[in-house]
């Protein structure tokens, strides 16, 4: 399973590589020469479909009263151009059996599952893109033009629009590259515009794009019984069919993004999906989508359907940056990709950066060494996924670099290039909260001890799940319903010993771990030892029979399956417990209980590496093997940006600095 799973994202990497090339060839061809006359330079690059789109042009330049879709069809075509979709027949049987797929009665998990399986059989899909401007037809175009018009004229969140707003986000006939050519606002109205017309009439709020969103989140992930799923998460490729769209009944992210996005343009609330291409302070990327309200106001909602527009990101997340997808092409990132030396930065040319409307941001002049350096442009990074991946681009001015829109409260390395390689150039640094920049320069002559208990953030999520264990016991009885248990062991505290020692020479049938009220049975391991034995003893699994509560739970036997990773999870809240029925009655004098957790505390018997950056690259400060919950490292250079490594197993790390005797990891702020 995991060589298919890797097979895929290999599959799934080249076909983006493909993308990606695909395109950069379109802009070479496009961008490299200055265009005085953008639409006639569209025009000649249609080519054989040129015609198509002058049919556009004197379909309205002809009547004086379609002087405005006039214009808007100029916009759409001179921006064209570096927009493509998929052709031939692959991505047609693609949707057709996942159409099929979502006629079954699957479980949303088993349908995301299967969609996967689907999803790898098309890999080369990327092979037959085609570019929008030589396939597009006359019809389609005039329909789309004429229905955005229509909305802008008739629904009443949208006529706060002004022409460039009405172009940016209602406008474009499709709401994400690799759409179908469809009907896709007639499915979507067809499907969900009942919802707002059905809804009973106010004066007050009928105007309101913040009240048509919050009841379309909410009906609609009633409507299509919407499962979302942040792990394990759908990587196969996208569905961008609307018949397809408009059913699927699991989610991610990015799927509900695309889904909103069409859904809110076909019923005509202006709208956006905006991205955050990597955290700061932690693994991953995430994609939302956002509507522009009657009082000129951005309301993005950021976590999923079930959350109310305007969720400020800076309350649950820190972005370095955070870029809107837009129809348009941005001039500024054609400069780069023309111009540029190095050309692995992945950027499309239809993002725009729009940081400073989400955090505060500060304008940098970061100094830096130029030797060896064989261009202009330098690139600023954050870490994420055990590495430096580059954030963005910017210019070198003498012996600074230049870069606009950095967020506050991140750890940045700035890189340049070598005319092989991007090379750190800069020390790593630190944009406080305030505004402060402090550089991470080791100082080899004060060092310190320093003592680490994990190698990742700890979410709130995961101190609620530990905290859930205080107040639980270690009971023993000879009746399997614990009739006159004794109580050895009450936790009452997150701090507690790995292994604990109770005095017992007793034998019992039946031992348990008897979870607190309100913990749902939160436990990830439960292990016995009988007496003068080091082996972990085994039994008939016993307990509180319940379902449980989502797909990582595998009930009552996760206590005991020697993975800390699945855990105990059930629907019922209290009066819940797992535990062994030995057959025959045992002394058992020692016990440990694992909470339910992420597994990035120090694991005991696991092997450790702690590095320091220093001269542009991480060295080691020696190897460990942990003895106890906590690790200690002597004689380390302060004012050092660290990594703690476990060489054993897992693949959550994140940097951190040491401040005020505790790890500051600088990861992302979560629910």
């Amino acid at each position: 399973m995991a060589n298919k799973k890797m097979s895929k994202n290999r599959k799934i990497k080249k076909t983006q590589l493909l993308v990606f090339s695909f395109y950069i060839l379109v802009l070479i061809c496009f961008s490299c020469v200055e265009r005085q006359n953008y639409l006639e330079d569209a025009l000649r690059f249609a080519g054989e479909n040129r015609t198509e789109l002058e049919k556009v042009l004197a379909h309205y330049r002809q009547n004086p009263v379609d002087s405005l879709k006039y214009k808007a069809a100029v916009f759409l075509i001179e921006n064209m151009p570096g927009h493509y979709s998929y052709s031939g027949d692959g991505i047609r049987k693609y949707y057709k059996e996942i159409d099929s797929l979502l006629n079954t009665n699957n479980s949303a998990l088993d349908m995301m599952l299967e969609s996967e399986r689907i999803s790898n059989k098309y890999s080369n899909l990327a092979a037959n893109l085609v570019h929008d401007i030589h396939i597009i037809t006359s019809d389609y175009l005039i329909r789309n033009i004429d229905d955005a018009f229509k909305l802008w004229k008739e629904k009443p969140w949208a006529e706060h629009l002004d022409f460039d707003q009405f172009c940016d986000f209602l406008l474009p006939y499709k709401c994400r590259e690799l759409q179908e050519f469809d009907s896709w606002r007639d499915t979507m109205a067809i499907k969900f515009s009942s919802i707002l017309e059905n809804r009973p009439y106010n004066d007050l709020l009928h105007y309101s794009v913040y009240e048509a969103t919050s009841v379309l989140a909410k009906s609609v992930l009633e409507k299509l019984n919407i499962t979302e799923f942040s792990t394990p998460s759908f990587s196969g490729y996208p569905f961008l069919s609307a018949s397809i769209q408009s059913r699927v009944s699991f989610s991610n992210c990015y799927i509900t993004a695309d889904l909103f996005n069409c859904i809110m343009r076909a019923l005509g609330i202006p709208s956006a999906v905006d991205y955050i291409p990597m955290w700061g302070r932690q693994n991953g990327k995430h994609s939302f989508y956002v509507v522009f309200d009657e009082k000129g106001n951005q309301l993005p909602v950021l976590w999923g359907l079930a959350f109310q527009p305007w969720d400020p990101v800076t309350e649950k997340s820190t972005a370095p940056k955070i870029i809107r997808k837009k129809y348009k092409s941005n001039e500024h990132i054609k400069e780069y990709q023309s111009k540029s030396k190095y050309k692995k930065l992945q950027l499309s040319v239809f993002d725009f950066d729009v940081t400073d409307m989400y955090v505060k941001t500060e304008e940098l002049s970061i100094p830096v060494s130029t030797k060896g350096l064989k261009d202009k442009y330098v690139y600023i990074s954050v870490f994420n996924n055990l590495q430096w991946d580059m954030l963005d681009f910017g210019k070198l001015n003498g012996k600074k670099a230049y870069f606009t829109k950095i967020a506050r409260d991140h750890i940045y390395l700035v890189w340049g290039y070598n005319g092989s390689n991007l090379v750190p150039i800069s020390d790593p640094f630190i944009i406080r909260s305030n505004g402060n920049i402090e550089y991470l320069i080791p100082d080899n002559s004060k060092t310190t001890t320093i003592s680490l208990e994990r190698k990742n953030p700890k979410r709130k999520s995961i101190a609620i799940y530990e905290s859930r264990m205080n107040g639980g016991k270690i009971q023993a009885s000879n009746h399997s319903d614990f009739a006159n248990a004794e109580t050895f062991y009450v936790y009452d505290s997150i701090s507690f010993p790995d292994i604990l020692n109770i005095k017992n020479n007793k034998a019992y049938r039946y031992w348990r771990y008897l979870s607190p009220a309100g913990a749902n049975g939160n436990i990830a391991e439960v292990e016995f030892y009988p007496l003068n034995s080091d082996k972990i003893a085994r039994g008939t699994v016993i307990g509180t029979d319940d379902v449980e509560k989502d797909y990582l739970s595998i009930g009552r036997e996760a206590a005991f399956d020697g993975d800390i990773l699945t855990y105990v999870d059930f629907i019922t809240a209290d009066s819940t417990w797992v535990g062994l029925d030995f057959s025959f009655p045992v002394v058992i004098n020692r016990v440990r209980c694992t909470p339910r957790s992420d597994d990035n505390n120090i694991r005991i018997g696991d092997n450790y590496e702690l590095f320091y950056w220093i001269n542009g690259q991480w060295n080691s400060l020696g190897v460990q093997t942990a003895k106890e919950k906590i690790l200690y490292y002597n004689s380390v250079p302060s004012n050092s940006l660290l990594w703690l490594r476990n060489l054993t197993r897992g693949k959550e790390e994140r940097i951190f600095t040491y401040e005020n005797g505790k790890q500051r990891f600088w990861y992302r702020r979560k629910k």
